[in-house]
Parts: structure tokens; C-alpha cells; sequence
């Protein structure tokens, strides 16, 4: 997915944020992300927001290893989810700050509203978390990589692969502590 499903998000009559095919060639500048220095320069993942007082603002996100690029909403009070090219920005929008930054392989997210969370995919475990960070990480359930990923309401199902059989191994994980039984991976 390449975010391009997310032309924006509305809460309370206006936008939060609208994902922008490239950098706005208006100023101010746009805020990198990571802040290091490393996305100064070169054009990742650019997303507008609209802060509470309705500023505009532009983050520019230094992408990761995968092609899978999406914003999300649903952490709730001004805060979202951004995965550039695999990599994982929880912003503040109102003070344009990063608040965590995981992983650099994501590949997949599941957002669950209802309870303010986003559970998302490394390819071989998944990771929850919800506006004030990590609440879980799953042990490693596959060797490389996940299949026909589904939610119930309750628990994601899909198929691990392993090289060591060449086949995929249906697994089950409960998004409430990341426990999970199958799966494909079976080392320390």
C-alpha cells in the first residue's frame, strides 16, 4: 500500500492529515522526520496535518526497507501513526514532535479504533502499540514473512512461511498480549 488511500482524515469538520504526492514547493519548510538530519534532504513519505488551532504543517518522512508507506488516525487526542517505506513515526501533531520511532520492515498494520490501537507486522512478529508507545511485541512467529492476514475482532489469523519445509503454517494471535499458537518459527 503506498498511502494513497489516505487523502485525509476528518475529525470535527477538517482534515488532520493528507497524504501529498511530493513536497509542497510553498514555505515554511518541511519538518523532517527523523529529526537527525538524515531526511533534510532528499524527499521520503510527505504528509500534511492541520494542528488544533487549524495550522498547516508538512512532515517529510525519511522512509525504511519496505514499499509499504500509510497514515493512520486512530491513536486519538492529536496524536497519529505515520509508516514511511517500513518505518514507524508516532507524531504529535499538535507540537510536531516524533514520539517513537519503530522499526524499519513494517510491512503491514491493523488499526482497532474501538480501542485506540494499531497492531503492526515486522514480518516475522507483530508489535501493538497505542498513543503512549509499545504495549506489546510478539515472540517470532515466522521465518520470513506472512500470508492471507486476517481480524476477527479478536484475533489475527494467517500462515507463517518456512524455508525449512517450504510452506506456510496457519497461526493465531490474540491482540490483547500477543500470545499467538502456530506459526512457522520454532527457535529460541
Amino acid at each position: 500500500m503506498d498511502g494513497t488511500n489516505c487523502l485525509g482524515v476528518a475529525v470535527g469538520g477538517f482534515f488532520i492529515f493528507k497524504v501529498l504526492p511530493h513536497l509542497p514547493s510553498y514555505s515554511p519548510s518541511a519538518v523532517p522526520f527523523p529529526s537527525d538530519g538524515d531526511g533534510h534532504h532528499k524527499e521520503g513519505y510527505v504528509v500534511e496535518f492541520k494542528d488544533q488551532e487549524g495550522n498547516s504543517w508538512v512532515g517529510n518522512f525519511q522512509k525504511g526497507f519496505t514499499s509499504y508507506c500509510d497514515t493512520f488516525g486512530e491513536l486519538g487526542d492529536g496524536i497519529v501513526f505515520v509508516v514511511a517505506g517500513g518505518t514507524g513515526y508516532t507524531i504529535d501533531i499538535n507540537s510536531r514532535k516524533c514520539l517513537d520511532e519503530t522499526g524499519a520492515a513494517i510491512d503491514w498494520c491493523l488499526a482497532i479504533p474501538n480501542q485506540s490501537i494499531l497492531v503492526i507486522s515486522h514480518g516475522v512478529d507483530f508489535e501493538a502499540i497505542d498513543k503512549n508507545g509499545r504495549i506489546w511485541v510478539s515472540d517470532r512467529i515466522s521465518w520470513d514473512g506472512f500470508t492471507d492476514l486476517s481480524f476477527d475482532g479478536k484475533k489475527i489469523h494467517g500462515a507463517s512461511y518456512s524455508p525449512i519445509d517450504d510452506c506456510h503454517h496457519d497461526f493465531q494471535l490474540d491482540i490483547t498480549d500477543g500470545s499467538f499458537e502456530g506459526g512457522s518459527f520454532n527457535g529460541p
